[in-house]
C-alpha cells in the first residue's frame, strides 16, 4: 500500500467516524427537542394533580401546626395552672408578670375564680359561669371550647382552658381565647398561602380559624354557596364528606377565577381543615417553566453543537498510543487490570525474549494476622509484601496485587528456568527474613508462543496449590 492509499484510507475512516459523531449529536438534538415539546404538554396535563398534591401538603402541614399550637398552649396553661394565684383584685398577682413577658402575642389571657368571674391580665372582668367551656372545666376538662360568636370584642374565638387544682379540689382555671382571626394567621404564613389560604370549621360549618374577608359570612357553607360550579352536587358532596369525616377535592369559580380546595379532618374535636388555591399564580409559574424550558433547550442545542465541533477536532487528531499505569493505592504496585493490559500487548505481539514465567504469590494465614493484630496490622503486611516483591524484581518484570492477599509477578528478565527458581528462593528468602510474612509460591512457565493469559494464570494459581499443600514458604512449579 503506497502513501497515497494510505491517505486515502484515512480519509475515509476519519469521514465514517465524523459522519457517526455527526448522527449522533443529530439524534440527541432531535430527543432534547421532542423531550421539551413532550414537557409541555405533561406540564398543561400534570397542572390540577400537581395543584391537589400541593394543596394536600398545605392542609396536612396547616393541621400539623395548628394541632401543635394547641398543644402547647394546654401544656403552658398546666404549668401556669400548678402555681398561679388566684385573681384578689390586687393586680399583684404571680401570674400577671408571666402574662407581661407574653404581652405581643395576639391572645387574651385570664383566671376564672370558681364563681365563674373571669379576670383578665389587662383588669377587666367578665362573668363565664353560664359558659360551657367553663362549666366543663370545673368539671375536670381540658378545654377547646367550640366557636364563641361575638364574644372577643365583636369577634367570634376560640378558648382553650384547664382546671386550677389545690388539694384535689378544682378552685377555678386558667383561660387563654384566641379570635378565629388570630389563630387563622398562624396556619397561614406558608409560602402557599400568598396565592391560597386555609381555614378551620367545625362539622356545623362555624369557622374556627379564618382569613380577613370571612367575617361576612356565617358559615364556610354560606361562603361556598355563592361560588359558581361546573358540577352539580360539588357542595352537597363536600358537607356529606365533612359530615362522615371524609377528605377530598373540590372545584368552584369565584369571578370566573377558578379556585382548587382540599379538605380533610383535623386531630382537633370535630374540626375540618380547608386549603384554597387561586390557580393563577400557576399559570404565571407554568410560563415560567416553559420560558426556562425554552432556555434550557436551547443552551442544550448549544452545548451539544460545541460537543460535536470538539468532538469531529478530537477525531481528527491522530493520538500516539500511550500506556497508562495504574497504581494500587495501598501497596503501590500495578493493579490487577493494569498489569493485564501491559502483559497482554507483550502477549499479542509475539514477545519472545527472555523466558516469560508468571508467578503467582498468596501470603500464609493473612486472615489471621488481621484477625490477631487488626486489619492496620493487615495492611502494613500487604504493603511490606510489595516492597519486598518490588526490590526481588528486575526492570522488566511486572509485579501487581491481584486481589486480597495475592500477588503476581510476571517476570521477563529470567533467561532459563533455573534463573526463575534462583528468583522465587530470593522472594522466600526476603519474606522470612521478616520473621511475621510467610507466603507461598506458584510459577507457570509460559510455553513457546503461548499468548493467553488466562490459561497462563490458571496454570499459576494451580501451581499454588501445590506449593501450599507442601506447607509454608513453598515453591510449586508447572509448565
Amino acid at each position: 500500500m503506497d502513501k497515497t492509499e494510505g491517505n486515502t484510507v484515512a480519509k475515509r475512516r476519519y469521514s465514517k467516524k465524523v459522519l457517526s459523531v455527526c448522527a449522533v449529536i443529530i439524534l440527541m438534538i432531535a430527543g432534547c427537542i421532542w423531550l421539551n415539546m413532550y414537557y409541555y404538554n405533561e406540564v398543561q396535563s400534570s397542572l390540577m394533580q400537581q395543584t391537589y398534591s400541593d394543596l394536600k401538603k398545605e392542609n396536612e402541614r396547616a393541621e400539623s401546626y395548628l394541632s401543635g399550637r394547641i398543644k402547647a398552649k394546654i401544656e403552658w396553661l398546666d404549668i401556669i395552672a400548678a402555681f398561679c394565684d388566684m385573681p384578689d383584685g390586687s393586680g399583684d398577682e404571680n401570674w400577671r408578670q408571666i402574662i407581661d413577658r407574653y404581652k405581643n402575642e395576639k391572645f387574651q389571657f385570664g383566671i376564672a375564680d370558681a364563681n365563674g368571674t373571669l379576670y383578665f391580665a389587662a383588669g377587666n372582668t367578665v362573668d363565664v359561669s353560664g359558659k360551657d367551656y367553663y362549666q366543663r372545666v370545673m368539671m375536670g376538662e381540658r378545654v377547646v371550647s367550640q366557636v364563641l360568636k361575638n364574644d372577643f370584642g365583636n369577634q367570634d374565638g376560640v378558648v382553650m382552658a384547664v382546671p386550677i387544682i389545690r388539694n384535689d379540689e378544682i378552685i377555678g382555671a386558667v383561660c387563654l381565647e384566641y379570635t378565629t382571626l388570630e389563630l387563622g394567621e398562624y396556619i397561614n404564613d406558608s409560602k402557599m398561602s400568598e396565592s391560597g389560604a386555609n381555614l378551620v370549621f367545625d362539622k356545623s360549618g362555624e369557622v374556627t380559624a379564618s382569613y380577613p374577608g370571612m367575617e361576612s359570612f356565617d358559615t364556610v357553607y354560606d361562603m361556598l354557596a355563592k361560588m359558581d360550579y361546573k358540577e352539580e352536587g360539588v357542595l352537597e358532596k363536600l358537607k356529606e364528606d365533612v359530615k362522615e369525616g371524609r377528605s377530598g377535592y373540590a372545584v368552584y369559580y369565584n369571578n370566573n377565577k377558578m379556585r382548587l380546595i382540599y379538605y380533610a379532618p383535623a386531630d382537633i374535636k370535630d374540626w375540618t381543615i380547608l386549603s384554597l388555591v387561586v390557580t393563577d399564580s400557576y399559570e404565571t409559574t407554568i410560563d415560567e417553566i416553559r420560558f426556562l424550558s425554552a432556555a434550557s433547550l436551547i443552551g442544550t442545542i448549544i452545548m451539544l453543537a460545541v460537543i460535536a465541533v470538539l468532538t469531529v477536532y478530537v477525531v481528527g487528531q491522530r493520538r500516539k498510543e500511550m500506556q497508562v499505569v495504574s497504581t494500587d493505592a495501598l501497596t503501590g504496585v500495578l493493579t490487577r487490570e493494569a498489569a493485564r493490559k501491559l502483559v497482554e500487548q507483550k502477549l499479542r505481539k509475539g514477545y519472545e525474549k527472555g523466558n516469560y514465567a508468571c508467578i503467582f504469590m498468596d501470603i500464609d494465614d493473612f486472615k489471621k494476622i488481621n484477625d490477631t493484630y487488626g486489619h492496620d496490622r493487615g495492611d502494613r503486611v500487604l504493603i511490606e509484601a510489595g516492597e519486598i516483591l518490588k526490590r526481588c524484581i528486575k526492570r522488566n518484570d511486572i509485579v501487581c496485587r491481584y486481589g486480597g492477599d495475592e500477588f503476581c509477578v510476571w517476570v521477563n528478565s529470567a533467561r532459563t528456568q533455573e534463573e526463575i527458581e534462583a528468583l522465587a528462593e530470593d522472594i522466600l528468602a526476603a519474606f522470612r527474613g521478616t520473621k511475621l510474612i510467610h507466603v507461598c509460591l506458584g510459577i507457570a512457565l509460559r510455553g513457546m508462543g503461548e499468548k493467553n493469559y488466562d490459561l497462563i494464570v490458571k496454570r499459576a494459581d494451580e501451581a499454588l496449590y501445590c506449593a501450599k499443600r507442601q506447607g509454608k514458604n513453598r515453591y510449586c512449579i508447572k509448565k
